[in-house]
């Protein structure tokens, strides 16, 4: 007669296997791809009223020479001008590494549509990690194909709206200065301060500033169920790593990105985020 725990096991065995297939395949396969379109109320102390309503969107590690590249951009392209947003952000990593992938990343950055434009700044991506200094013309190419980029400086958009933005700080590449990106402010107190990475929220908090938007971990990419992201890339805490967070008066939220990194996500989709402003 056959042993019932021999059955069982070797259910429990066919059962953990086809488990550990469908997992593999939803990493490499199904989530690198599978974006989520998040969409959140975004409360901004002092709104100008003119922007009471406003549609934002937040974009993210795109790093264009992914090998989804192609098709995640003209995708990212169709979908955000379909919002039809009043204002685009982005926080950095263009591209992987290379000044060839400044090329493609600039011809879909141009078609992105938004009424006040697209503003950003610089991911460590957009850095050569050696030599410390930006990717051979990938400034050049993505103001030529329209955004409006802040270097640890600030700008001010009609109906006055302020925005900062920093170069970024990262364990690879400390180019911020957010002293400078504020000096541009009155008060020294932006609206929105766009940060390639969470890292800058210490520093953030210490100054006052009250909004932060950044990116850089892609969520930790890999999420363990009830544990979090083992990975996430940044010196702050994985409570920083996705979504919302706050440290004293400053609130953040940090993009899942829209690339993969070895093209793997797990419990992790990539993102692009929706915000309506509204007067805190």
């Amino acid at each position: 007669m056959k042993d019932r725990s021999t059955d069982l096991k070797t259910l429990f065995t066919a059962v953990a296997a086809a488990a550990v297939v469908a997992a593999a395949i939803d990493t490499v396969f199904i989530e690198p791809s599978c974006v989520e379109l998040t969409r959140y109320p975004l409360p901004i102390v002092d709104l100008p009223a003119e922007w009471q309503g406003a549609k934002m969107v937040h974009l993210t590690d795109l790093h264009y020479g992914d090998p989804r590249s192609k098709a995640l951009f003209e995708w990212m392209v169709r979908t955000v001008n379909g919002l039809e947003p009043d204002l685009i952000v982005i926080t950095g990593d263009f591209v992987v590494s290379r000044p060839s992938e400044g090329v493609g990343a600039a011809k879909y950055l141009a078609q992105l549509q938004a009424k006040h434009g697209v503003v950003g700044v610089l991911g460590d991506h957009d850095f050569h990690l050696r030599t410390k200094k930006t990717v051979t013309g990938i400034v050049d190419r993505v103001r030529g194909a329209g955004v409006h980029l802040l270097r640890n400086e600030a700008t001010e958009l009609p109906g006055g709206l302020r925005i900062a933005g920093i170069d970024p700080t990262t364990r690879k590449v400390q180019k911020a200065d957010l002293n400078a990106a504020l000096a541009a402010v009155p008060d020294g107190k932006p609206h929105l301060l766009l940060s390639h990475a969470p890292d800058i929220i210490p520093e953030a908090a210490e100054l006052g500033v009250p909004l932060v938007l950044c990116g850089h971990t892609h969520g930790g990419q890999v999420v363990i169920p009830f544990f979090g992201p083992p990975v996430t890339h940044s010196r702050v805490g994985k409570e920083f790593a996705s979504g919302w967070s706050a440290l004293k008066d400053t609130r953040m939220y940090t993009g899942r990105g829209l690339a993969s990194h070895h093209s793997l996500r797990f419990c992790c989709r990539p993102e692009i985020t929706l915000f309506t402003l509204e007067a805190a």
